[in-house]
């Protein structure tokens, strides 16, 4: 059974909050995208933040992006399709 707040206990301002908040989460998860349509970066990114987002694409990293992506409502992107396509 989910919680509460799931179900419908925000106010309107908190719903408007939380909806820009998973459109400014998705528009992140979107920008990071690598130029075949994955997701990846290396181990190296815990020792050099600068490697952030940098390598190349893994299943598990695109997976992960594609949940985010749905969860924020995005089901309609070009991203989104493109990482379909790239699994």
């Amino acid at each position: 059974m989910a919680p509460s707040w799931c179900c419908g206990g925000w106010t309107r301002s908190a719903s408007t909050i939380w909806n820009r908040r998973c459109s400014r989460g998705a528009e992140w998860i979107r920008h990071g995208a690598e130029f075949d349509g994955g997701w990846g970066e290396t181990c190296g990114t815990y020792d050099d933040p600068d490697l952030r987002g940098e390598g190349e694409s893994t299943p598990s990293q695109t997976g992960l992006a594609l949940l985010g992506l749905l969860a924020a409502g995005d089901d309609r992107s070009d991203s989104l399709a493109k990482g379909v396509r790239w699994l």
